[in-house]
């Protein structure tokens, strides 16, 4: 079977039609019109959308939150989560703030993913669960009511349910269009998926491309942890010098490229492909 590749340009392009929606924070015009592109796209190849809608507290009121799920049946048992945040910070005083990378590159890939992964017809390995959260980013400052809603609301949900004991992992998306781009693993994630992460990325010969932020990364993966699910974290944590890009109207597409989507997803498809394979 030849192995798996992700689409450069259709990522790309997917990247570039998110980030034109301009500024999408959580419960405006712009995310309700970038929900209905995505269940518009996640239904034309092939894969039936499902809304996962609720209202949650923040700090400038209740919000209503949509994360959009779909599924890839498998052929062996358990599931393994593939996710990204598709919201952007409401930033004071950036009021045109596009979140190229921490928001349109994960929810790209995360489609052009799906698409690769349905073009083959009958998938081997485990269910594929997709999840675009909404409401990654806060208001003030990360807390129990600031933050990560839609990880949280899901991961609870999937914890009640008992169903998030079929789990058998979760790869994280975030921020990783980054032009110069290095992976910044973190303390958070669990040992055996950093293990397989430089596995296959040194198989692939981007081992450079991987390295260690020195402390913890809170993100959409954390909330999955904590119930008890392995989990990765893909970010960049360093986008442009010391990290000046972050959450400033420098987040552009002139400061992506699709060179970086393709590395990242390839290695996506080479740790699913090695998890899929393991007795």
């Amino acid at each position: 079977v030849p192995a798996l590749k992700v689409d450069a340009e259709r990522a790309w392009t997917q990247l570039t039609t998110i980030a034109a929606f301009g500024p999408r924070p959580s419960g405006s015009p712009a995310m309700k019109e970038q929900l209905a592109y995505l269940e518009a796209q996640v239904k034309a190849m092939g894969y039936t959308p499902e809304r996962d809608s609720f209202t949650d507290e923040t700090p400038s009121g209740p919000i209503e939150f949509h994360n959009l799920l779909a599924r890839l049946k498998g052929q062996r048992p358990g599931f393994i989560l593939l996710a990204a945040h598709y919201d952007t910070k409401r930033i004071d005083g950036v009021p045109d703030f596009i979140g190229a990378n921490d928001g349109a590159s994960g929810t790209a890939l995360l489609l052009e993913l799906m698409r690769t992964l349905k073009s083959q017809g009958t998938w081997a390995g485990p269910e594929i669960r997709f999840a675009f959260f909404d409401g990654e980013e806060c208001q003030v400052e990360f807390g129990p009511k600031d933050g990560f809603h839609g990880s949280r609301h899901l991961a609870g949900a999937w914890k009640r349910s008992g169903e998030l004991k079929d789990g058998l992992g979760m790869i994280l998306l975030d921020m990783i269009g980054d032009a110069d781009l290095k992976l910044t693993l973190s303390t958070e994630d669990s040992p055996e998926l950093v293990r397989l992460v430089r596995q296959v990325a040194k198989q692939q010969g981007i081992g450079e491309r991987v390295g260690f932020y020195g402390g913890e990364v809170w993100d959409d993966h954390t909330a999955f942890l904590e119930r008890g699910l392995p989990a990765v974290d893909l970010i960049d944590f360093d986008y442009g010098p010391n990290n000046s890009y972050w959450h400033t109207n420098q987040d552009t597409v002139e400061h992506c490229q699709a060179a970086s989507l393709e590395m990242v997803g390839n290695l996506v498809l080479g740790m699913l492909a090695n998890w899929s394979t393991k007795p």
